[in-house]
């Protein structure tokens, strides 16, 4: 309701600082109702709107006003109310502006269809025997441009629901650990292959160094994306890789930190523990052998049954998109290929082979390479991964004359852009900028006021946010006398406001720790913190008046 009425009232009808009113408290009051419970229009729309905004309504009287103000909210209710009934999803689609409606009978036989072109590629298999009520997930198909997309969405809130959340975020925090350890000892290449570091914004630094070691000669660019990737991983050898580097007998350590506190109690009263007591002294960390963490992925990711209308399906290829560990997986099947593929271009200096889940891009100086890994990535190599690129999403800026490769791919002129997972790289010119027209709306517009804001009114903004979180916590233990326990209280509270408000909004404002005053900031926080918001230890850089 809220998404309709938002997209069927006009700025210029209702005005600007009305549509909130009539968005957020028509919608709520009507949901309010129970069933066969009615309202009073005077009811639905006792404030009054701002008509002083609205150029059409300034020549008529207050009465008519409103007279014109309610039929006109009459009947955008009904009418609304007509198509919420008939339409059984609704989907916005933001780059065109546009909302989608679905039909509840077009809708099933949308999802028949889907169903059907997924169990021909997951290779989908009834099971019989098995009682819905302990599967605990089911298939939900999401529109997605002229398709669907897949996903396994639990049921209902259940036990079973939160045992498996947090079998995979073990699991995947196990991943990440072996993985960051490799790349930290290790000279090999990393077991995620080329998959980018620390998420997509560890991208800018790995092309500044590219550029900075190539020097002005014409860089070829490819980009590509896997097709089908998360339904085309194969079962045996996915099981192959995951057996490589996660030993059975290994035991690992997860503290709080890594897994949160609620998760790790959780998992202790549980039995998520190897059967050393030494090991699990430590009640704020959790230990966990190898063999745990296979059964989690067995049971949970790769041979995962789900619930569709009223049956039960296994799959015996792919893995299902929406938990925690099937970006991981993902990330070591890919990484497997790449190894074995792209090895030899992975380790020249003149070769930038870079990869976020499944969208790949190479920018090389040589073309013989670019058009080697174009030539594997569409007609595939000699193995069993089954990994081929999407032709329709792949972009070059180099001329190919195979034109089997690209048979509805994009090439592009050699100072064109050439768009990847949100940055939009310009090879002949050697830059990169953010595309933030792929990106929500509201998240761009922030990110654009965070670049936009020097380094000390970053941490003024962390200041004032301290502030306005802590200031009642403060005066409470700012009411008891001063003893050794008050002392031992403020530290406590010095630290917790450090670790659990600062630090976290510093991340999302991105203050840098680099730097002469930010790192002064944080040595002087805690003292700040401790002297109730009142400290200063230079004036001249900060004035903390204005935080009053």
């Amino acid at each position: 309701m809220s998404a309709i009425f938002s997209y069927l009232l006009p700025h210029g009808l209702v005005g600007k600082c009305n549509m909130e009113l009539a968005v957020g408290r028509i919608s709520s009051t009507l949901f309010k109702l129970g069933f066969d419970e009615s309202i009073r229009l005077n009811d639905l729309f006792s404030t009054p709107f701002k008509t002083s905004a609205l150029k059409w309504l300034r020549h008529l009287s207050s009465y008519e006003l409103c007279c014109i103000h309610r039929k006109f909210m009459l009947w955008l209710l009904e009418f609304s109310v007509h198509v919420t009934r008939a339409a059984f999803y609704v989907t916005p689609e933001n780059r065109t502006k546009l909302l989608r409606f679905y039909r509840k009978d077009i809708w099933k036989r949308i999802e028949s269809h889907s169903f059907r072109l997924l169990s021909e590629k997951r290779d989908l298999k009834k099971v019989k025997g098995v009682m819905k009520s302990t599967v605990g997930v089911r298939i939900r198909f999401l529109p997605k441009n002229s398709g669907t997309r897949s996903l396994i969405v639990p049921t209902r809130k259940s036990f079973l629901r939160q045992y498996s959340t947090i079998a995979l975020k073990i699991a995947s925090a196990v991943i990440d650990l072996i993985c960051a350890k490799q790349r930290k000892y290790s000279k090999e290449l990393p077991f995620t292959g080329a998959a980018v570091w620390n998420g997509i914004s560890g991208f800018p630094k790995r092309f500044r160094r590219f550029i900075q070691m190539n020097g002005s000669a014409r860089i070829y660019a490819v980009k590509t994306d896997v097709q089908e990737c998360f339904n085309c991983i194969n079962h045996n050898l996915l099981r192959t890789v995951l057996r490589k580097f996660i030993l059975l007998t290994k035991h690992f350590r997860l503290n709080a930190n890594v897994i949160g506190m609620s998760s790790l109690i959780f998992a202790r009263q549980y039995g998520f523990r190897c059967r050393i007591d030494d090991h699990n002294c430590n009640l704020s960390e959790l230990c966990v052998t190898g063999e745990m963490v296979m059964w989690f992925l067995e049971t949970y990711v790769i041979n995962k049954e789900f619930e569709y209308r009223d049956s039960v399906y296994r799959a015996f290829r792919g893995i299902p998109q929406g938990n925690h560990a099937s970006t991981r997986l993902c990330d070591l099947y890919l990484g497997a290929a790449d190894c074995e593929r792209y090895s030899e271009m992975m380790k020249r200096r003149d070769t930038l082979l870079i990869r976020y889940v499944d969208d790949y891009l190479l920018l090389t100086i040589d073309m013989k390479v670019a058009r080697k890994f174009l030539e594997i990535m569409h007609l595939g190599a000699d193995d069993n991964y089954d990994i081929i690129a999407d032709s329709t999403k792949t972009v070059i800026n180099f001329h190919c004359e195979c034109s089997e490769l690209l048979i509805s791919g994009k090439m592009v002129g050699s100072c064109s852009a050439v768009p990847w997972c949100g940055y939009t790289i310009y090879p002949g010119l050697r830059r990169y900028c953010i595309d933030w027209a792929k990106i929500h709306s509201g998240k761009a517009i922030a990110c654009r006021i965070v670049h936009k804001m020097s380094s000390r009114q970053k941490r003024i903004a962390v200041l004032r946010f301290l502030k306005a979180s802590l200031l009642e916590k403060y005066r409470v233990v700012h009411r008891f006398h001063s003893d050794k326990w008050k002392i031992s209280a403020l530290k406590k509270f010095a630290a917790i406001g450090t670790k659990l408000y600062a630090r976290p909004f510093a991340r999302k404002i991105r203050l840098s720790t680099k730097g002469r005053w930010n790192r002064v900031f944080w040595q002087k926080l805690r003292a700040w913190l401790r002297q109730g918001f009142a400290y200063s230890y230079n004036t001249n850089i900060y004035v903390y008046t204005h935080l009053n």
